[in-house]
Order: C-alpha cells, then sequence, then structure tokens
C-alpha cells in the first residue's frame, strides 16, 4: 500500500485483491473512442464519467467497453449511470 494511505484503511478483515498495476487514462473522451488503450480487463471503472458526455458519445462508449472487458470482466459504473440500450450484452449486479 503506498505510504499516503497507511494508517487510513485497515485491510486486516477486508476480501479484496490488490492489482499489481492501476493504468489511469487521461485525455479527452474523443482519445478513448479513436484509440481505445486497453483490452482483456478484469475492470472498467468509469464511475461518474458517463454523466459528463454526450448520449452520441455515451452510445459509443458502451459497447467499447464490453469489448475492452473479459468475459467474466466487470463495467463499474456510478449510481446515475447505466448501460442503457445494451442491457442485453451486461449482467446487472447490484
Amino acid at each position: 500500500m503506498p505510504a499516503e494511505l497507511n494508517g487510513r484503511f485497515d485491510l486486516n478483515n477486508v476480501p479484496l485483491a490488490l492489482v499489481e498495476r492501476v493504468d489511469v487514462l487521461t485525455g479527452g473522451a474523443g482519445a478513448l473512442i479513436a484509440d481505445p488503450p486497453f483490452s482483456r480487463l478484469d475492470l472498467v471503472s468509469c464511475r461518474n464519467l458517463l454523466i459528463y458526455l454526450e448520449s452520441d458519445l455515451q452510445k459509443k462508449l458502451i459497447p467499447l467497453f464490453r469489448y475492452a472487458l473479459r468475459d467474466d470482466g466487470f463495467l463499474f459504473l456510478g449510481n446515475s449511470e447505466g448501460v442503457g440500450a445494451y442491457r442485453d450484452i451486461f449482467s446487472i449486479y447490484d
């Protein structure tokens, strides 16, 4: 755990797995569509990202996220977000 987080979280009894590396995508949403930098991911987290994007861009990103995920991968969205018309390509967990 990074030194700045030591003492802030008690992970002794929390069932989670730490990953070796986390890639953070920065830049405009247009770059995300034009040249997606990911594939075969376990998790795509865009919590509270989609609510800031136009509907047309959201409709392009959702299938792209599905393509990027492994078959057993997860797309993590915020409470105000959803997959819209693409409910048939995702299973919903709450």
